[in-house]
Order: structure tokens, then sequence, then C-alpha cells
């Protein structure tokens, strides 16, 4: 958390030493700073924190993911594997605080970018049939389900979760 706090600060130091090595010293030596200075903030762009809010968040620590995931500089830079966590743990958080519409939107970008492992897909597809479900569009409840459900997880909690999903479909269609 430290160095996500003061990432800009260090980048901005980093910065500053390369242009005062580059003054004093003459660009062979300041080429290195240049040149960590840049690759901190590619990282910066291209990489985020997206991955570290996720898991923040799957630890039990909403607020805190909250935090870290606001920190990211750009989210449209990001590679397409961050910016799918980034967007599913949006997705998580607008769940948890019951905007649907907003949860809606960014789980649907992560499931078009896809996740790494098929668990995250499945649940992310589950989220969004959770969604569907309490805007009471069945067809929808039902895709989003057997998308879940083609993943074919051993996780027990997961496949929990499917059925109660399914029951409450079945109550809602009589």
């Amino acid at each position: 958390m430290f160095f996500i706090k003061y990432r800009p600060y260090i980048i901005v130091l980093a910065i500053i030493i390369a242009v005062y090595m580059h003054v004093t010293e003459g660009l062979y030596i300041a080429i290195y700073f240049y040149l960590v200075t840049f690759l901190m903030i590619g990282v910066e762009l291209f990489i985020g924190n997206s991955v570290l809010a996720f898991n923040l968040l799957k630890r039990g620590s909403p607020e805190v993911a909250a935090e870290v995931l606001g920190k990211t500089w750009v989210p449209s830079l990001l590679i397409k594997s961050r910016k799918a966590y980034y967007h599913f743990t949006r997705g998580i958080l607008a769940l948890q605080v019951k905007d649907l519409d907003g949860a809606l939107y960014d789980l649907s970008v992560a499931n078009e970018l896809g996740l790494k492992t098929p668990l995250d897909n499945a649940l992310n597809a589950l989220n969004i049939a959770h969604i569907y479900f309490a805007k009471k569009d069945k067809l929808k409840t039902v895709e989003f389900l057997k998308k879940a459900k083609s993943y074919q997880l051993n996780d027990l909690m997961l496949k929990e979760k499917i059925e109660e999903m399914e029951r409450a479909l079945k109550k809602m269609r009589k």
C-alpha cells in the first residue's frame, strides 16, 4: 500500500533526480534514471492496480480495494487482462452498494474482455445472472446461469450459488 499511495511522488522524484543527473553529470549517467522513470510510468499506465484491488476484495477489504482501484490513472490504457479485472472489481464493488446498472456495465465489460481463470469467469457470469434476476429478466438470467455452469468447476460454493439461483428462478416462473 505504501508504494501505491506515494507512487506519483516517487515518479516525480525520479524525474527530478534524472534531470539533475543530466545537468550535472551528463546524459550517459542520467539515461538510467530516465529509463527507470519511464518504466514506472509505463507500469502505472498499462499495468495499474486492478489485480491488487481484486485480491484485496477477495480477502474481504472492499473499502481498501475501492481506494486502490481509484488510484488507477487511465483505465482505458490498461492491458486487456488488467482492464478485465479492473471492470470486474468495479462491478463487484458496485454490486455491494446496490448500483445494479453500474455493476451490470462493468461486469459485462469484464465478460467481453475475459478474465484469467475459469472460476473468475464463472463468478462474473453468476453475478451478471444475479443482476438480471433482480431486474426480472428471465431470459438473460438463464443465459448467464448456463454460462456460469459451462465452466464445470468443482468449487462447492459456486455450485451452491448456481443451484440457489436456479431454485429462485423456478419460484419466479410460478
